[in-house]
């Protein structure tokens, strides 16, 4: 299982992500240029979109997966973080709009998501607070029923989860290493619908799951599910790659 399950480009070998690479790419929906080259996007109907960072001699170099949902969320800026020509992440605190020393000071947690289209960013983007429609690619989850079931998960930990957490996982490098978008979050479902990727057929599921400090969108591989129904209220716990766009409505604090 890998990220592109979690939004229907379900592939099983390197073979068939290489196909679906090959076809998507003749059937982009927009192309954006900057100061590498250009991004190609193929957005599906479904609200899946591959971002295809291309250089200025027209080879591919990454591809940035995101779902286009409907949560927003404030964050306050405190660095951007370039990973090579083509992509980067926003490293900022959740509900975070005031600044000292060019640091957040007023935000509830610390947060790395990933941007696909980072370097069409704008260049003040920094120590501001911003929105943006933020997406976790779980990469593996349990689910309970409700909070009894997850209370009795832990009844024999020492150190036990709250119903609600958000742990910036992707914070936690070696030095040097620059802040990854990952996190381990728990939630609880607020809504849910299995979705259908029109370019693919496969079906996934996309779900707003209301976390610590924030309500956000989530999407996960069909086979997540696939032993229980998912149902409003249903808490999900599991380890996540955070994808997100900044809304067009930005402007500098």
């Amino acid at each position: 299982m890998n990220h592109f399950d979690n939004i229907g480009f379900v592939n099983h070998n390197e073979t068939e992500l290489n196909q679906i690479i090959e076809q998507t790419c003749q059937n982009l929906t927009a192309q954006y240029p900057h100061q590498n080259g250009w991004y190609g996007v193929h957005s599906d109907p479904s609200g899946a979109e591959l971002w295809f960072g291309i250089n200025h001699e027209n080879g591919l170099e990454n591809i940035e997966l995101h779902f286009n949902g409907i949560c927003q969320q404030q964050i306050g800026v405190n660095a951007l973080i370039q990973y090579d020509e083509q992509t980067g992440a926003i490293y900022g605190w959740a509900n975070g709009k005031n600044f000292e020393n060019g640091e957040c000071v007023d935000g509830d947690m610390p947060l790395v998501f990933c941007v696909p289209d980072f370097f069409r960013l704008p260049e003040n983007l920094v120590q501001s607070s911003i929105s943006v429609q933020l997406c976790a690619f779980a990469e593996d989850v349990k689910v309970f029923e409700n909070q009894e079931e997850f209370d009795k998960s832990q009844e024999n930990e020492e150190m036990k989860w709250a119903t609600q957490a958000f742990i910036t996982s992707g914070m936690f490098v070696d030095e040097g290493v620059p802040y990854q978008p990952y996190a381990i979050l728990n939630g609880i479902i607020q809504s849910f619908e299995l979705k259908t990727n029109f370019f693919t057929k496969q079906a996934f599921y996309h779900c707003t799951i209301q976390t610590l400090g924030m309500e956000l969108d989530a999407v996960f591989a069909a086979e997540h599910f696939s032993d229980k129904p998912l149902q409003k209220g249903n808490i999900v716990q599991g380890t996540y790659y955070l994808s997100g766009k900044v809304l067009p409505d930005f402007q500098a604090a």
